[in-house]
């Protein structure tokens, strides 16, 4: 694994993404720092961003999930400790929500044509779990949180942005951009002209990144 990230280092932008497990890893993943700064790489998006272990239902829970208070308080200690940045946010990844995406899906919507204050996530409800069709009301970057109205239950109420999914056409532009690819498994029917490729490659394009 080592050698595949340091072969893919020279070749694109990389991000090294491990899961924190409080308690079972806390040394591996000062380890994966370590080896982060010793590739000495300098590209525009970050070269590492651990992830906190989050519950759910249906999953394995071989800790308890640590809160975003305990998350952030440690990482922050770690950023001081190897003088780099670990608590990231979408701006340290060049994503910028602008009418020109909104304008650009619009052009190949026939029908329901997105308004303009259009947010291109689905948040998770809080209350009741559903994250079908939920409406997200507006997006607090600052505080990393989102409010939303849900479909389901009706309910409005708040959750932080981990637990809300990009926009699908959105999301396959955000990992092209990030892992530097032009690859996606789909069906033909994605690959016809105006169709799901075409939209996504104009899209990547407003990041200013060709694919």
């Amino acid at each position: 694994v080592i050698n595949m990230c340091k072969y893919a280092a020279r070749k694109a932008d990389l991000i090294i993404a491990p899961v924190w497990l409080h308690g079972i890893n806390d040394r591996d993943i000062e380890h994966i720092i370590e080896f982060a700064l010793s590739l000495n790489k300098k590209q525009s998006t970050p070269l590492i961003g651990i992830q906190n272990f989050l519950e759910y239902k249906y999953g394995k829970r071989p800790i308890k999930q640590e809160s975003w208070q305990e998350f952030y308080s440690w990482f922050h200690k770690l950023e001081q400790k190897y003088k780099t940045k670990l608590i990231l946010s979408r701006k340290d990844f060049n994503i910028k929500k602008g009418k020109e995406i909104i304008s650009l899906l619009n052009r190949y919507r026939k029908t329901k044509p997105y308004p303009q204050d259009w947010q291109p996530i689905s948040p998770l409800c809080p209350v009741c779990r559903n994250i079908a069709d939920n409406k997200a009301l507006k997006v607090d970057i600052k505080n990393w949180q989102v409010r939303l109205r849900c479909s389901k239950c009706g309910k409005e109420s708040k959750t932080s942005l981990e637990n809300a999914k990009l926009d699908w056409k959105l999301e396959w532009a955000a990992l092209w951009h990030v892992f530097n690819v032009a690859v996606e498994p789909y069906g033909k029917d994605h690959a016809a002209a105006g169709g799901s490729r075409d939209v996504c490659k104009k899209l990547i394009a407003v990041l200013k990144k060709t694919p």
